[in-house]
């Protein structure tokens, strides 16, 4: 996710929706890599000792060597970084710590701009590395200034839908690596299980008449399938006429609908959602040939 490892005085920003599981998955970090002998400091200001220690408990965490300070006062957080000279520093979160030199509310632009830059100098000036969380509002961008994105060194998105235990760690911004890395994990009650794509998109199999669309905004899997069938009128299910139509002059094109006068299509969602997405309505458009030799079904 990160080309390779964390950069020694990189400043790394973790955005995700609130209870998404992004303290589960810093405190899995900070349990392996202190375990390993990499001392890590975890500056919550969101949980109590108490709360962080139930949590590691329930989990099967050892988190004997973890250091923890109160995430609300930036001066306080600064002294024990300083002190203790941890790997990594977690700071959860960049919306709850506040300079208390500063009279703007927590959260609030001013704020969280400061805060950020007094870690960012931090990271740069005594080489360790800091993890910031941030959370995000209901339209998906980042709670707080866009210039926090640009201040960072690397932007990781974490995403899930509560209905579902599935989660998706999305890359973006990275100086050190590649972007458009995407890892997946699964919430179990032992915590986050880092899971394989293969097994969620049918272990790579291509269905005659089915196309796999992959949503990144959220970890659900959708199948569309697509299917010219001639002779006989008929409609779509689950889908809206228009968005039929503007797929049919796709299939039109390469498909046998053009081939077989009268002939209209068919599709279905597994299962019936509404997507918001337009990419996801190209899925049953994106067929390669018919397939032969008896069946009408186009992938």
């Amino acid at each position: 996710m990160l080309g390779g490892g964390l950069v020694p005085g990189s400043v790394v920003l973790l955005a995700g929706a609130p209870g998404i599981g992004k303290s589960t998955l810093l405190l899995q970090l900070a349990s392996s890599l202190t375990a390993a002998g990499h001392p890590c400091l975890l500056a919550s200001g969101e949980e109590a000792r108490g709360q962080v220690t139930a949590r590691a408990r329930r989990l099967g965490l050892k988190v004997d060597g973890l250091g923890y300070v109160p995430g609300r006062d930036l001066s306080q957080v600064v002294a024990t970084i300083l002190a203790e000279r941890p790997v990594l520093a977690i700071v959860d979160s960049v919306q709850t710590i506040r300079n208390p030199e500063s009279d703007a509310l927590p959260g609030g632009v001013a704020q969280v701009r400061a805060c950020a830059d007094a870690l960012v100098s931090l990271a740069k000036e005594h080489g360790t590395t800091v993890l910031l969380v941030g959370h995000v509002t209901k339209e998906g961008d980042l709670a707080g200034p866009r210039t926090l994105e640009h201040t960072v060194d690397a932007v990781l998105t974490f995403e899930g839908d509560h209905r579902s235990g599935l989660r998706v760690l999305a890359g973006g911004k990275n100086r050190f690596g590649p972007e458009g890395e995407v890892a997946w994990f699964e919430m179990t009650s032992a915590g986050l299980v880092e899971t394989e794509t293969g097994p969620l998109i049918g272990e790579g199999r291509a269905e005659a008449g089915c196309a796999t669309a992959l949503a990144l905004a959220g970890p659900s899997m959708v199948r569309p399938g697509g299917t010219c069938r001639a002779s006989t009128p008929g409609g779509s299910r689950s889908w809206r006429p228009s968005r039929i139509e503007r797929c049919g002059a796709a299939w039109a094109a390469r498909s046998c609908t053009a081939r077989r006068p009268g002939g209209f299509a068919w599709t279905t969602w597994e299962p019936i959602w509404r997507w918001r997405r337009p990419s996801l309505r190209r899925a049953p458009a994106s067929h390669r040939r018919p397939v032969r030799p008896s069946s009408e079904r186009c992938r």
